[in-house]
């Protein structure tokens, strides 16, 4: 049922979904694709194994799709580490600042932040698309395109990208006191 339909039917607006919400949700779910990425390799390399061992044969390419797919599992993943304040961050000085002097040390580190995966984005990007439009092969495995191994680096940058943009907002926000709740702004991790 569309918006519209439902403020019509229930005679209230609809819930709206925030955008920290959506991206928190995107965030998850690419989570989990990293984690399946992760479990596939592991059973392909078992099955690898058990077949030298049981066979005396070979999967031919485990060893080079492992290796490109874990491109996958490292930047998939790269915008939940963000997100559960995974990230390395010096505490021992940082905790003695003022809470307006931590958000000011927290937006400069957001906005370099920014700046990197910014480069990261458009460089690999441009890399991708080159693969892309070359056609080029990958090494050791018959037949296979570098092109899609080398997105998920831009793809995944993308993520934490928007992740740092937002949040850099509503520190921003927090700090010049346009909100004084961080409930009404998201979360501020």
């Amino acid at each position: 049922m569309s918006s519209v339909n439902n403020t019509i039917a229930t005679g209230k607006p609809a819930a709206k979904l925030s955008v920290t919400k959506i991206l928190d949700k995107v965030i998850a779910y690419l989570a989990i694709a990293s984690g399946l990425v992760s479990l596939f390799i592991t059973i392909l390399t078992l099955a690898d194994i058990i077949a030298r061992e049981m066979l005396q044969v070979t999967i031919p390419g485990v060893y080079d799709l492992s290796q490109y797919l874990m491109v996958y599992i490292v930047f998939l993943s790269f915008a939940y580490c963000e997100q559960q304040g995974g990230n390395v961050k010096v505490d021992i000085l940082f905790r003695r600042f003022s809470d307006k002097a931590q958000a000011c040390v927290d937006i400069i580190g957001r906005l370099l932040t920014l700046f990197i995966f910014a480069m990261i984005v458009y460089t690999t990007g441009k890399w991708t698309w080159d693969a892309f439009q070359s056609q080029e092969l990958m090494y050791g495995i018959k037949g296979g395109y570098v092109w899609p191994i080398k997105f998920g680096v831009p793809f995944g940058c993308f993520f934490i990208l928007v992740y740092v943009v937002i949040h850099l907002v509503i520190k921003i926000k927090l700090l010049i006191g346009k909100s004084k709740d961080v409930q009404a702004v998201g979360r501020t991790n």
